[in-house]
């Protein structure tokens, strides 16, 4: 795991949701100087003061300070070692808000953009339109050019698709750019207003003044930081972390494991592009997991008997052992190859106790291990993960340390299972190196890179002439005998220098893996399927060519990752808390249109992190999408990272699901739709053509870009033609010309008739199944066995086919219905009812209310904002069931009273119970 670039940009930008025509919006401000424009339904947009270095590295503004109620919000700008400081304020000006920002820096600074930025969502303004001083252009549906126009203006208009405007004015000639970001596979549009290349002298301020109208009206308020507490909003919940036996929460009845591993042999790759067991090729089996990091796979064996236990009765059927390597050795976190008996031995334990309960495992061979430049003969070098990555595909002593660890690792006996690690079953998969950065501009930083880079074009162009025919722009001192071919500005760019130093990459990705498949399969003996490259979304579309060469794809999606402002994994830190439904609910979209049809695809990390307010919906969002693509492995990232958080509760954080009752219930969703087969795969099939020869020698605009937005319509995906891949049978042929253009690619959807509702912002899935409404920000469910979805006040789910109705609503939530046998809703003896609102600490801080910018975590008791609900089932003998609330271990806490009528079973879902808070409910027919 690693911050991405989508989650660096949330750190500056929060996307522009929908915004009424006409509504009288809100302008808060922060004390970092950021800017929120909201309404009713949540944020529309936000202003944040942005600074970039040279290597157009970004900063996001920290408060300084805590200002009087009418003194100006004073923050600071990081860009490089320099510090910009900043002051910020704004106040009504008749409907209108005037704002003002002002940047000054004690020394001259250098700067490659100092202004105000912000981000348009697609679903906002694709198709919509910008105006500048009379000069008009608009928002495209089809990615033509990177940015749209960089001019100084004095007024700037916006107009969202839906025809809702909001006006820029400013007082002297401002410099406003306007930039389409799907160029790196961002969903945004972006905005900057201030000034480009420049320095800013010292001690001379540098002011942007700007007047800011909408239809409606507008009012500006002074924000103020958050502290939760419990009070009528929040009620404390009393968090129980392992599930009782039997109970409605225990899923180990629905048979998602069964032990031991290997029983029907190793997990294979079909030709299909499924996995498999050895024994029953012809049945496609899913996996869905939990990743443990760090202290949380070393335990005393009853711990690890308890810890697995846990993990079948919540529904997992497979596990990734993941930053593993710190503790091999002893002390920990130590160089070298001397590693700990007796932390091994835990390690063996817990594996082997994997194998006995048909957990199935993934893991790296390579994730974190300290590397020092010693160790690989190069002096003065401080052990760097990002960096020893960098080294193993072109440095022949890094490649050498991967491989000794890889022998030493799976080489040995498991004591528990008497096998070689590398012959064992239960080892199904294998990634090479986790998050390889290996695809973009972090190359540029390593010598050996440009020799290697060199290398490969002396290989390949014997001739100067050949050379500069290939290069497009080679200099005269260039020349790659001597190795002194540069590399491009921006790898990821489109200029012809970039796109032949993508093919490179992914040439020397290549190389590389099948010295290390070399190695497993020959020397090791191992049969676990290979992966590579999880880079959390895009790559430059050469690196498929690349990935053929692996067993199945995989790949990593966050939604509200944090992006840190002062220093890495250290408060304070920024996600951009809103609603994923407006924006098409983007997740793992993304990482769907890496897919290669003919190969299993994985994620091995996913996450709606904490603290975010939405994360209640990502798990029926996550297993709704895994389904409809049919993808084959999910781990959610991550059960927890220290051993002793694994048997007391603790306070939620980024990303431990231990932590969180909220996520935690909210990945029983994901369990029953994707790894029970609940919710139906899209039955039609997107393949992007890639001939192999454009990706030897890319076109110019080369994207697969245009199906990512119908991941949630139907199966995306793509076939590297001339590699021995062909399309799949009767796939709808998105040809390499149409890969980027959204619309292109909707039109084949719309002769197919799989393409309904987009003008009004619904998006359907083919199967019927999957609803979200962008507009209302709701998501509705409906198959036999799951149905509900999110919703605000004053909206109603109606899931037909489950026969299940939400309504009643008094603070936006997550309900879900799940049959807890094979029988569906209606008929279902037993029924789990998810009620989830949200789910913070005690004492958790933020800048803002709109609490994107996290302050302090607090601790326990967790709390849980109240709210309600009315829930409505179709059952056949309504008046013979009973509902139970029941405690995060499904222990029932309390009967809840029902009533029956024209709708079957109806009861009110309430956060306040008589003993704290509820989420989970129990239907049984007794």
């Amino acid at each position: 795991m690693r911050t991405t670039f989508a989650a660096f940009a949330a750190l500056i930008l929060i996307a522009c949701g929908t915004l009424a025509a006409a509504e009288s919006l809100e302008l808060s401000i922060s004390p970092d100087g950021r800017m929120h424009l909201a309404g009713a339904a949540g944020e529309v947009c936000s202003f944040s003061p942005v600074a970039s270095d040279a290597q157009w590295k970004f900063s996001s503004s920290t408060a300084v300070g805590a200002p009087g109620p009418d003194a100006p919000l004073r923050f600071a700008l990081k860009v490089g070692k320099a510090v910009i400081d900043g002051e910020a304020q704004a106040h009504d000006s008749g409907g209108a808000a005037t704002v003002q920002w002002t940047f000054s820096a004690a020394q001259e600074t250098p700067f490659n953009c100092l202004a105000i930025a912000s981000d348009f969502s697609l679903a906002a303004v694709s198709g919509g339109s910008w105006e500048i001083d009379g000069t008009r252009g608009v928002f495209p549906q089809v990615f033509g050019e990177t940015q749209l126009v960089s001019v100084e203006g004095r007024a700037l208009t916006i107009t969202q698709a839906d025809g809702a405007t909001f006006k820029l004015a400013f007082p002297t000639p401002t410099l406003v750019m306007l930039q389409d970001n799907r160029r790196w596979g961002g969903q945004t549009f972006s905005m900057r207003i201030g000034k480009g290349l420049g320095k800013l002298a010292a001690n001379q301020p540098y002011a942007i003044d700007l007047v800011l109208t909408v239809p409606g009206g507008l009012r500006c308020r002074r924000d103020l930081p958050v502290l939760l507490a419990a009070d009528a909003d929040w009620v404390p919940l009393k968090t129980e972390l392992d599930i009782v036996p039997g109970s409605a929460l225990d899923l180990s009845g629905l048979g998602l494991t069964s032990g031991p591993c290997g029983a029907h042999g190793r997990v294979i790759a079909t030709p299909d592009g499924h996995f498999a067991f050895a024994d029953e090729p012809d049945k496609p089996q899913r996996f869905y997991g939990v990743n443990l990091c760090f202290s949380a796979q070393y335990l005393p064996k009853d711990q690890a008997d308890q810890l697995l236990d846990r993990l079948v009765r919540l529904g997992y059927n497979t596990v990734r052992i993941h930053h593993y390597e710190f503790a091999l050795t002893k002390p920990e976190w130590q160089p070298g190859f001397a590693w700990d008996a007796e932390k091994i031995d835990q390690l063996d334990y817990l594996m082997a106790g994997c194998a006995k309960r048909g957990i199935w495992l993934t893991t790296d061979m390579y994730v974190s291990r300290p590397v020092p430049g010693k160790q690989l003969g190069l002096s003065g070098e401080k052990p760097d993960a990002d960096r020893f990555k960098l080294l193993v595909p072109v440095y022949e002593p890094a490649f050498q340390d991967w491989a000794t660890f890889t022998r030493k690792f799976l080489g040995r006996v498991n004591p528990y299972t008497g096998k070689r690690v590398a012959e064992d079953p239960t080892l199904a998969w294998i990634s090479l190196i986790n998050e390889g950065p290996n695809t973009g501009d972090a190359v540029k930083g390593i010598p050996e890179w440009k020799v290697a880079w060199n290398r490969w074009l002396a290989a390949r162009y014997p001739t100067r002439e050949a050379l500069a025919a290939a290069v497009g722009d080679l200099a005269a001192g260039e020349d790659a005998a001597t190795g002194s071919v540069a590399f491009p500005d921006k790898i990821k760019g489109d200029a012809q220098r970039a796109r032949l130093c993508q093919v490179f990459l992914a040439d020397t990705e290549r190389t590389m893996v099948e010295r290390m498949r070399k190695l497993l399969r020959e020397e090791l003996k191992c049969q676990a399927l290979l992966t590579d490259i999880n880079c959390c979304g895009p790559t430059p579309v050469p690196m498929q060519e690349a990935r053929t060469a692996f067993d199945y794809v995989d790949d990593h999606f966050y939604v509200d990752h944090p992006g840190f402002l002062e220093n890495q994994w250290h408060l304070p830190s920024r996600c951009p808390n809103t609603n994923p439904l407006r924006e098409g609910a983007p997740g793992g979209t993304s990482s769907a249109s890496l897919r290669l049809w003919g190969k299993p695809f994985t994620v091995s990390e996913f996450d709606y992190s904490g603290p975010g307010r939405f994360r209640g919906v990502g798990g029926i969002l996550t297993g709704a999408l895994a389904s409809l693509q049919d993808w084959d492995a999910v781990w959610r990232f991550a059960y927890a990272h220290k051993a002793e958080s694994l048997f007391t509760p603790a306070p939620i954080d980024y990303f431990n699901l231990v932590n969180d009752p909220l996520n935690q219930a909210a990945d029983r969703a994901a369990v029953l739709l994707y790894l029970r087969r609940d919710l139906a795969t899209a039955p039609h099939r997107l393949a992007v053509a890639l001939p192999s020869a454009a990706l030897r020698d890319p076109p110019t605009g080369l994207s697969i870009g245009g199906t990512q937005g119908f991941a949630w319509t139907t199966r995306i995906g793509c076939s590297v033609l001339g590699s021995g891949q062909q399309p799949p049978t009767a796939a709808i042929i998105v040809p390499l010309a149409a890969a980027a253009d959204r619309a292109a690619v909707a039109t084949l959807l719309r002769d197919q008739h799989l393409l309904t509702d987009v003008a009004d912002g619904v998006i359907r899935s083919e199967t019927g199944e999957i609803i979200i409404a962008t507009k209302q920000g709701m998501l509705t469910i409906d198959t036999p066995r799951t149905a509900g979805g999110y919703a605000d006040v004053g909206q109603t789910i109606a899931s037909p086919t489950a026969g299940v109705r939400i309504d009643g609503f008094t603070s936006g939530a997550t309900v879900f219905v799940s049959s807890l046998s094979m029988s569906p809703i209606r008929s279902a003896p037993r029924l789990l009812v998810t009620h989830l609102t949200d789910l913070q600490n005690t004492g958790i801080s933020y800048a803002e209310s709109a609490r994107q910018t996290l302050l302090a975590w607090g601790g326990l008791p967790h709390l849980v904002h109240d709210g309600g609900a009315t829930v409505h089932i179709a059952l056949a003998d309504p008046a013979g069931y009973q509902v139970w609330a029941l405690a995060t271990s499904g222990r029932r806490l309390e009967q809840v009273s029902t009533t029956t009528g024209p709708d079957g079973l109806s009861f009110t879902v309430c956060v306040r119970g008589a003993d704290g808070a509820r989420m989970l409910y129990e239907v049984v027919r007794p």
